[in-house]
Protein backbone atom coordinates (compact mmCIF):
# COMPACT_ATOMS: atom_id res chain seq x y z
CA UNK A 1 0.00 0.00 0.00
CA UNK A 2 1.32 3.44 -0.93
CA UNK A 3 1.36 5.89 1.97
CA UNK A 4 2.55 9.24 0.70
CA UNK A 5 1.72 12.93 0.82
CA UNK A 6 2.30 15.99 -1.34
CA UNK A 7 5.12 15.56 -3.84
CA UNK A 8 5.43 11.94 -2.74
CA UNK A 9 1.92 11.30 -4.11
CA UNK A 10 3.05 12.45 -7.55
CA UNK A 11 6.23 10.37 -7.27
CA UNK A 12 4.25 7.28 -6.27
CA UNK A 13 1.83 7.82 -9.16
CA UNK A 14 4.69 8.04 -11.66
CA UNK A 15 6.45 5.02 -10.16
CA UNK A 16 3.22 2.99 -10.38
CA UNK A 17 2.49 4.14 -13.94
CA UNK A 18 5.98 4.10 -15.39
CA UNK A 19 8.19 2.15 -13.01
CA UNK A 20 10.62 5.04 -12.62
CA UNK A 21 11.83 7.12 -9.73
CA UNK A 22 11.62 10.90 -9.92
CA UNK A 23 15.13 11.60 -8.53
CA UNK A 24 16.98 12.67 -5.46
CA UNK A 25 16.07 16.29 -6.16
CA UNK A 26 14.82 18.04 -3.02
CA UNK A 27 11.05 18.43 -2.85
CA UNK A 28 11.16 22.24 -3.12
CA UNK A 29 13.42 22.00 -6.17
CA UNK A 30 11.13 19.44 -7.77
CA UNK A 31 8.15 21.69 -7.07
CA UNK A 32 9.90 24.64 -8.74
CA UNK A 33 10.65 22.53 -11.79
CA UNK A 34 7.08 21.21 -11.95
CA UNK A 35 5.89 24.83 -11.64
CA UNK A 36 8.00 25.86 -14.63
CA UNK A 37 6.49 23.07 -16.71
CA UNK A 38 3.01 24.01 -15.46
CA UNK A 39 3.51 27.59 -16.71
CA UNK A 40 4.37 26.34 -20.19
CA UNK A 41 1.84 23.48 -20.22
CA UNK A 42 -0.99 24.68 -17.93
CA UNK A 43 -3.43 21.92 -18.88
CA UNK A 44 -1.20 19.07 -17.70
CA UNK A 45 -1.67 17.36 -14.35
CA UNK A 46 1.32 16.87 -12.06
CA UNK A 47 1.54 13.20 -13.05
CA UNK A 48 1.43 14.17 -16.74
CA UNK A 49 4.21 16.70 -16.17
CA UNK A 50 6.39 14.15 -14.39
CA UNK A 51 6.11 11.80 -17.35
CA UNK A 52 6.09 14.51 -20.05
CA UNK A 53 8.21 14.27 -23.17
CA UNK A 54 8.31 15.98 -26.52
CA UNK A 55 6.75 12.85 -27.99
CA UNK A 56 3.80 12.89 -25.58
CA UNK A 57 3.11 16.66 -25.58
CA UNK A 58 2.14 18.09 -28.98
CA UNK A 59 2.56 21.66 -27.67
CA UNK A 60 6.22 21.02 -26.82
CA UNK A 61 7.84 22.77 -29.75
CA UNK A 62 11.06 24.80 -29.98
CA UNK A 63 9.41 27.88 -28.46
CA UNK A 64 8.09 25.87 -25.51
CA UNK A 65 11.57 24.36 -25.08
CA UNK A 66 13.31 27.74 -24.96
CA UNK A 67 10.59 29.10 -22.66
CA UNK A 68 11.13 26.17 -20.27
CA UNK A 69 14.87 26.84 -20.13
CA UNK A 70 14.29 30.54 -19.46
CA UNK A 71 11.71 29.89 -16.74
CA UNK A 72 13.93 27.30 -15.06
CA UNK A 73 16.87 29.70 -15.08
CA UNK A 74 14.73 32.41 -13.47
CA UNK A 75 13.16 30.07 -10.92
CA UNK A 76 16.50 28.67 -9.80
CA UNK A 77 18.53 31.87 -10.15
CA UNK A 78 20.86 30.25 -12.67
CA UNK A 79 22.39 31.45 -15.90
CA UNK A 80 21.63 28.38 -17.98
CA UNK A 81 23.35 27.43 -21.21
CA UNK A 82 20.76 26.50 -23.81
CA UNK A 83 23.11 23.89 -25.26
CA UNK A 84 23.01 21.98 -21.97
CA UNK A 85 19.29 21.41 -22.51
CA UNK A 86 19.37 20.86 -26.27
CA UNK A 87 19.03 17.09 -25.92
CA UNK A 88 16.61 17.31 -22.97
CA UNK A 89 13.39 16.05 -24.50
CA UNK A 90 11.50 15.03 -21.35
CA UNK A 91 10.77 16.22 -17.84
CA UNK A 92 13.16 13.55 -16.54
CA UNK A 93 15.94 14.80 -18.82
CA UNK A 94 15.37 18.40 -17.72
CA UNK A 95 15.43 17.23 -14.11
CA UNK A 96 18.68 15.36 -14.62
CA UNK A 97 20.45 18.27 -16.35
CA UNK A 98 19.19 20.66 -13.68
CA UNK A 99 20.23 18.33 -10.85
CA UNK A 100 23.74 18.15 -12.28
CA UNK A 101 23.88 21.92 -12.63
CA UNK A 102 22.62 22.48 -9.06
CA UNK A 103 25.23 20.04 -7.75
CA UNK A 104 27.93 22.25 -9.28
CA UNK A 105 26.64 25.53 -7.80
Amino acid sequence: MWRTTGVDDARAEVVRAHGILVSNMRDEQLEKLVGCFKKVFPNLSRADILSASQESISAWDSIAHVTLISLIGEAFGLDLDFEDFEEATSFAAFRDVLSARLANV
